[in-house]
Parts: structure tokens; C-alpha cells; sequence
């Protein structure tokens, strides 16, 4: 087979991925797919619940709010300056979870809002207390771009860091600090939540589906794309203000039903992280460390399909 596409599948729970592999030395995840009498192909495919969008966005706030406990605990004792943390992360998980319902609500920053944005979220699993976010600037009174007009003939820079603000903290929802057992295990073949995958193979191509017609459209990326392309959108997109995410939403007609223009920056970012970091697309960069080969140049989307060859795999196995 000289060329073939696998898949990505994002919902709103899990994400999938399914692709072929030519050396067909696959130790976990393995699925023959046979079509016609002639020919076996050796894929793999994996699903990795809670890194679907919607579960993205919950555990996203999750972590802001404990690394609130953990500045707290922090000024708290005195220590500002010293960049370390006097509580872990676990045990700020804790503190978190013995607030309760009664307890004032948790003020914090995201940098994934839009400037202008504020929310109070509530009944957040494993939380009972409620968190009241805002945009990282809003604390000093700031607008974004100083509130001026956007400038839609020319897409902007995206210079002033929105997009990495918000990028420090959605890496860490892939949770690849869990990778060490898979590393022992897997001699480095892994993946998010230290999941076993092998590596890409060079110059691997995708076709996106489900959930992933929402960054489409929040980015106005075209049906073949790139990486690059998609940074240089995202960065753009995250230094919008709110109100001109809503007015970049009426002059593009952005149909995005399973977002809204307070997510638009996060749902951006989240897609590149769980896409260059997570599986290892991406010129390269690897799975499992620099070495591995460079793998996708081009991300095709499929605007409509009724079922990801990996969902399909995935879904047979559990039933059958």
C-alpha cells in the first residue's frame, strides 16, 4: 500500500484514532481489516476517553482551579518568589475537593478566554464549589487590542501571546507525565494519558471527522490543511475580544453549534495540542521522542461522513 489515510475521530467524551501501519508490528490496539478474500491489513486503533472536547473543556477548568488552590497556598505562605509550589498537584486536588457547596466561590484567570469574558461555572465533576473565571487581562482593567475595531480585511499578527497563554495550560490536559510505565513498556510508543501507540508513519495522512467540523469553522481553515496554518489561525482567533469574536461570527457566519465565541480560543488550541502533542501529528515530531519520523504534512477534512473507520474498529472490538 503506498499511501493511505487514517482517522481522527473527535467527540464530545473520547477521541479515536485509526491508521495503517506498513510494518505492521503493532503490540497493542491491533485490528485485521479485511475487504474482498485477498488481503489482511494489520491497523491500529485506540480511543482515549475524557479527551473529547466537551470533557477537555471540564477538566480544563478542573486544572485552573487547582493551580488557584496552589498560588494561594502559595502566597499564603509567604513564598512568592520562589516558584514552588508548597502544596503538589494531588494534594491541591484534594483542598478542591473538600470545598463545598457553601464555600465562597473560586475566583481565578483563563487565558484561554477572550478579553471582555467572564463566566461562574457550576457543578463541575468532582467540584462542588463554583468558579467564577475571567479573562487573564481583566483583572487590570484590560480590553484586548485596547477594544479597537478588528480588522477583518487583514487577519491580525496574533502577536500578543494569547495563544501561548492559553496553550501552558491545555498541554498539560494531555497528560503525557503518565507515560513512564509506557515508556519502559513500549520503548517510547506512547501516546496521551500514557496510552500505548505506535509511531506515525512518515508522511501519514488524516481524514478529521465528528467534532472536528467545530475548529474547522472557528478557524475558517480549508479542507486541506497544515499545522502551520492552523497555529497562525489559532494565534489570530485568540486575540480576538469577545465582542469581536461576535462580530467575527456574524461577518463570517461561523456555524460552530457545539461551541460559543467564549471557547472559540480554547477549542482552537485544544484541537492543535490533542493533535501535535497527543497522537504526533505534525512535521517532526514523534510520538515518542525526537527521533521518530516526520509524519503529516496535510490534515484532510471530511465535512461529511457518517462513521470514523476508528469509531467503527473500536466500537466492533467492545461488542463483539
Amino acid at each position: 500500500m503506498s499511501q493511505s489515510f487514517g482517522t481522527l475521530d473527535l467527540g464530545g467524551s473520547s477521541t479515536q484514532i485509526a491508521f495503517y501501519l506498513p510494518s505492521e508490528d503493532i503490540m497493542e490496539g491491533l485490528y485485521k481489516l479485511q475487504i474482498g478474500g485477498q488481503k489482511h491489513w494489520n491497523v491500529y486503533t485506540k480511543s482515549f476517553l475524557k479527551f473529547g472536547i466537551t470533557s477537555a473543556r471540564r477538566r480544563h477548568f478542573q486544572y485552573l482551579a487547582v493551580l488557584s488552590i496552589q498560588r494561594a497556598h502559595l502566597s499564603a505562605n509567604g513564598d512568592v518568589d520562589s516558584g514552588v509550589p508548597p502544596i503538589s498537584i494531588s494534594e491541591a486536588r484534594n483542598v478542591l475537593a473538600e470545598m463545598g457547596s457553601d464555600a465562597a466561590p473560586l475566583s481565578l484567570q483563563n487565558p484561554c478566554f477572550p478579553s471582555g469574558f467572564k463566566e461562574t461555572t457550576r457543578n463541575l465533576p468532582e467540584i462542588q464549589v463554583d468558579l467564577e473565571m475571567y479573562a487573564a487581562d481583566e483583572e487590570s482593567g484590560g480590553s484586548g487590542s485596547n477594544g479597537a475595531p478588528y480588522d477583518y480585511t487583514h487577519w491580525p499578527k496574533g502577536e500578543q501571546g494569547h495563544f501561548e497563554a492559553c496553550r501552558a495550560v491545555v498541554s498539560p490536559l494531555m497528560e503525557k507525565n503518565d507515560n513512564d510505565y509506557c515508556d519502559q513498556a513500549y520503548h517510547g510508543d506512547c501516546s496521551i494519558g500514557g496510552q500505548y501507540q505506535p509511531a506515525l508513519p512518515t508522511m501519514q495522512h488524516f481524514m478529521g471527522t465528528s467534532s472536528y467540523k467545530v475548529p474547522w469553522s472557528i478557524m475558517r481553515l480549508p479542507r486541506n490543511t497544515s499545522l502551520a496554518v492552523m497555529k497562525e489561525r489559532a494565534r489570530q482567533v485568540c486575540d480576538m475580544t469577545y465582542a469581536q469574536t461576535q462580530q467575527y461570527i456574524r461577518d463570517f457566519n461561523i456555524t460552530a453549534e457545539k461551541s460559543s465565541p467564549a471557547y472559540f480560543c480554547f477549542d482552537s488550541v485544544y484541537t492543535i495540542v490533542l493533535l501535535e502533542e497527543g497522537v504526533g501529528v505534525g512535521a517532526g515530531v514523534g510520538v515518542g521522542g525526537a527521533n521518530k519520523p516526520e509524519i503529516l504534512r496535510t490534515l484532510d477534512f471530511l465535512h461529511v461522513i457518517v462513521l470514523a473507520l476508528s469509531s467503527l474498529l473500536h466500537k466492533h472490538h467492545q461488542y463483539f
